[in-house]
């Protein structure tokens, strides 16, 4: 019969909450987030079309840094169509523009049940509307910010040189052979120097992005003399700024170093996924536990702990049972929403009452949010933390199941996970939880 080293698990564990707890994640700065008042007339079924469209760019995004997708149908009211795009700033190195989109895949879903919504970060732009947008140039939520201090010296010596530049950014950018893109600095005086970008979308075609172009660089220049001027259009972005913005991405960081972090994630990641995939089969047809199993019982209590939590999580919950034990995620039995995803109320065919948190998923957000949560339940005692009874992995989202407590705060524990995640404890309190676990 098939076994399997709990000692194995544990080391590919542990290995990935080291690297998801470390502080050396790039993170974005968010420009602005732009949510349509009109509201999907299926929120429920718009939901998982998104879900399915984010994932879809998600594999293109991780290869090339653009990737657009469309989900559902326009004949069908009962599966809506959901467009998506996303691309990144094509400055950003592969290994950031992963890390800018996990940030915007993350935010955008604050938007539902919107049926068109936008985000636009430093490194990355991400969209989905319930129209055909992917030629939009302009549209009427284009928008434009400036810097509230403005240049030290001579205005019009600035602007001058701000205007040339912007101006011959856009001009490059559309016969560029990298895309429609283009960065480049200019000097303003002796030691000051002021950087520029414009890109356009790749479903733009050059007609298109001209036109995108030509109305962002107006935008992006009626800031001056402010020190920075940024336009987001529906089908392009341009940037002008005093601080050397495309300078500062990992691509011009030790190349070493981020490709050694990369491979270890990635092989963190890989393993873990192999070990979920062998956990589920195991539980479900080892019909009992090898008893002559010394690794097991050499196991140290906090060891054996972590195993004890994964093997009797029930992890084969149906995709399709919590979808009709929560009425098809009807909106009157939601309880409520997190940054990590919405909470339903179920009741499962036995009787039980069951609260379903459904992710908004991403691949690495959804393993860090999984392990996290199942390694909390396992280590964290407290009288009102719920307990974690499973989840389901073979749907169009991730789903974690938690029992049900009646008029108690199960809000807090549901919602805002976030307050009792390792790396938020205490200083007190990381440490004990640190030998606890070694």
């Amino acid at each position: 019969m098939f076994s399997m080293s709990p000692l194995f698990i544990l080391s590919c564990l542990l290995c990935l909450f080291s690297l998801c707890l470390s502080d050396t994640t790039y993170t974005a700065t968010v420009f602005s987030t732009i949510c349509s008042s009109n509201q999907a007339p299926n929120a429920t079924a718009f939901d998982v079309n998104f879900v399915n469209t984010m994932e879809i760019i998600y594999e293109n995004v991780t290869q090339t840094g653009f990737g657009y997708a469309v989900s559902g149908s326009n004949d069908s009211t009962s599966s809506p169509i959901v467009y998506g795009l996303g691309q990144c700033f094509s400055y950003l190195s592969t290994t950031d523009c992963q890390l800018c989109y996990a940030q915007s895949r993350i935010k955008l879903p604050h938007c539902l049940p919107s049926i068109d919504a936008r985000i636009y970060l430093d490194g990355c732009f991400l969209r989905y509307s319930g129209f055909d947008f992917f030629s939009d140039a302009v549209d009427a939520y284009d928008n434009f910010t400036c810097a509230n201090s403005t240049f030290d010296g001579s205005a019009s010596v600035f602007g001058n040189a701000t205007e040339k530049l912007v101006r011959n950014l856009t001009a490059v950018a559309l016969s560029s052979s990298n895309g429609f893109y283009q960065v480049g600095s200019a000097g303003v005086v002796s030691d000051t120097k002021v950087y520029g970008m414009a890109q356009c979308w790749n479903t733009l075609n050059k007609t298109e992005c001209s036109e995108c172009l030509s109305n962002a660089t107006n935008e992006a220049l009626s800031c001056l003399p402010a020190k920075e001027g940024m336009a987001m259009n529906a089908g392009c972005f341009v940037r002008y700024s005093t601080v050397p913005f495309y300078l500062s991405s990992s691509s011009s960081r030790n190349g070493s170093s981020v490709r050694r972090r990369v491979i270890v994630i990635l092989t963190c990641i890989v393993a873990a996924l192999g070990v979920i995939g062998i956990s589920i089969l195991w539980s479900k047809f080892k019909s009992k536990p090898d008893p002559s199993n010394e690794l097991t019982a050499n196991l140290d209590e906090g060891s054996s702990a972590i195993i004890r939590a994964i093997a009797a999580s029930n992890l084969s919950f149906k995709y399709s049972d919590l979808r009709k034990a929560t009425d098809d995620f009807s909106h009157i039995n939601r309880l409520g929403e997190g940054g990590y995803g919405a909470v339903y109320k179920g009741v499962l065919p036995d009787g039980r009452e069951i609260a379903v948190k459904r992710l908004f998923f991403n691949t690495r957000q959804w393993l860090e949010q999984f392990f996290n949560e199942v390694r909390l339940v396992s280590q964290v005692q407290h009288k009102n933390l719920v307990k974690l009874l499973g989840c389901s992995v073979e749907g169009p989202e991730s789903l974690l199941v938690y029992e049900y407590l009646c008029n108690t705060s199960l809000d807090h524990f549901l919602f805002d996970m976030a307050t009792l995640q390792f790396e938020k404890l205490s200083g007190d309190a990381r440490p004990s939880i640190k030998r606890a676990m070694q």
